[in-house]
């Protein structure tokens, strides 16, 4: 048979924030290689048919059958997501402002109103961020 590369590469607009992601690479059910920030690329070298991709880091695994031709070249891009710590990090960080600037304009403790900014908290949900990355195939 005639082999087949099937590249795996993180997004390169994954941002600051996401410079700590790590990613665990399987093929066919055996752990192949590690892809985060520094080491961006990777190019597996596998058998024409029916190939099992499996990706995973700490909270999301993703797993892709993939059926590839004789000389196929296939590129797997890793899309990090907004996470959940991030988004509420980001939601706490706005509603601990709005205190402040509520201090310095009324100048003195309105317990209704320093309850207000906190409000948004009561709608975040860890459900609404399923995966902490997408996988796109080309």
């Amino acid at each position: 048979m005639e082999q087949t590369q099937i590249i795996v590469r993180t997004s390169k607009s994954t941002g600051v924030y996401n410079r700590a992601n790590s990613y665990t690479l399987f093929l066919n059910g055996k752990p192949c290689k590690e892809v985060n920030y520094l080491n961006n690329r990777i190019i597996l070298v596998v058998e024409a048919g029916l190939n099992v991709v499996e990706i995973k880091n700490e909270n999301t695994t993703i797993r892709k059958e993939l059926n590839l031709r004789n000389g196929q070249q296939l590129t797997i891009t890793i899309n990090a997501s907004a996470t959940y710590k991030l988004s509420l990090g980001i939601l706490i960080g706005i509603a601990i402002v709005g205190v402040i600037i509520q201090l310095i304009i009324a100048k003195k403790v309105i317990l209704p109103l320093i309850f207000i900014p906190f409000i948004s908290l009561l709608f975040f949900k860890k459900e609404n961020y399923p995966n902490s990355f997408e996988l796109t195939i080309n």
